[in-house]
């Protein structure tokens, strides 16, 4: 996913070894801290959050794991069917590291804040958000227990412009299953071959079928590719497609 280009960011951040007496971190180093554009931010929380599952019993698929290294903060998201990476480069690396952070708490604090940049400090299981006349503190957990979010190896089997994808899919995915316990109509069947792709959907009592076009196949096998991509991806893909 392309990140929005970097901007530095004023540190307003003070020194952790001169803080006063009464924080708990006086003198001890931080586990990770960065200084975030919020609206950058926000825009990766609200991203992330469209996969953030919101009923599990298991509290790490509630949150979102941030990883601090290399001048990105990157965001992922998971809720075993769908996972989301988003790297933001508008961020100031005080300290790598990574976290995992209730998805929801931390969303509303970024939204409600009416300051330009905002601290995360990682440290003693807390994370602290600060603003220039803010401070919050909110509970995290261990980031590993976070399932991995694989990273996209090697090259893409072909391409397609997204304006069209963005079309093929509206012509197909209404037609895909809303009940989960019918997994494999739950999706829509994606078939490339040659030069042309193939969207099927169906939910057992209706069909719909879309054909495109393929504007570069040189990496697509001969005998193509196919896969059954679930609904909620495809409407996250939808929803990031701004090809007109």
């Amino acid at each position: 996913m392309a990140a929005p280009p970097r901007t530095e960011v004023g540190d307003r951040a003070h020194n952790p070894a001169r803080r006063s007496a009464g924080n708990a971190l006086v003198g001890k180093a931080f586990d990770m801290k960065v200084i975030c554009n919020r609206g950058a931010l926000l825009d990766g929380l609200l991203m992330a959050g469209n996969v953030v599952a919101s009923r599990t019993p298991k509290p790490v698929l509630q949150c979102v794991k941030l990883t601090a290294e290399e001048n990105t903060l990157t965001i992922a998201a998971t809720d075993l069917e769908v996972a989301i990476r988003y790297s933001d480069n508008q961020v100031q690396i005080e300290r790598a590291g990574e976290a995992l952070v209730p998805a929801d708490k931390l969303r509303d604090i970024v939204r409600e804040s009416v300051d330009d940049t905002l601290s995360i400090e990682i440290g003693n299981d807390n994370a602290t958000i600060k603003g220039q006349d803010s401070k919050f503190t909110i509970y995290t957990q261990n980031p590993k227990e976070f399932p991995p979010v694989p990273d996209f190896s090697g090259e893409a089997d072909f391409e397609i412009a997204g304006g069209h994808l963005k079309q093929l899919i509206g012509q197909t995915l209404f037609a895909a299953a809303k009940e989960s316990t019918r997994y494999a109509f739950n999706g829509v069947l994606v078939v490339a071959k040659g030069k042309t792709i193939n969207l099927v959907s169906t939910d057992g009592r209706r069909l719909a079928q879309a054909k495109g076009d393929i504007s570069n196949s040189g990496k697509l096998p001969k005998d193509g590719v196919k896969a059954i991509v679930p609904a909620k991806a495809l409407q996250l893909i939808d929803k990031l497609i701004d090809d007109p």
